[in-house]
């Protein structure tokens, strides 16, 4: 194999690699700790659940609620907008038990 061939394979190869590693899945949800502050996030497609996160394989998500709650915090946030990634943040208090969740709506 020539150099310049070589070369090629060399760069579509690391370009399949890298999108794979960036894709994305339809659904997502998180909730944890960043540094001083605990979170909660999601985001979705207008599309049938695919079973990952806790959605409901072949029904369609129409929007995402989350939920964070910390000693006297609830925090709740609501998107319809597919396109959205949303967010509930604050700083921890070592006192109290944070909780984060979500709720799929269809």
């Amino acid at each position: 194999m020539s150099f310049k061939k070589a070369i090629l394979v060399g760069m579509v190869t690391s370009s399949v690699i890298a999108t794979t590693a960036m894709g994305m899945t339809h659904f997502y949800a998180r909730s944890g700790r960043d540094g001083a502050k605990v979170f909660t996030e999601a985001k979705f497609s207008n599309m049938p659940g695919d079973g990952s996160y806790g959605t409901r394989r072949g029904r369609l998500v129409r929007g995402v609620t989350i939920f964070l709650n910390e000693g006297n915090y609830h925090g709740r946030k609501t998107t319809y907008n597919s396109s959205d990634i949303i967010r509930l943040e604050k700083i921890n208090d070592p006192r109290y038990k944070a909780k984060g969740s979500w709720n799929w709506i269809y």
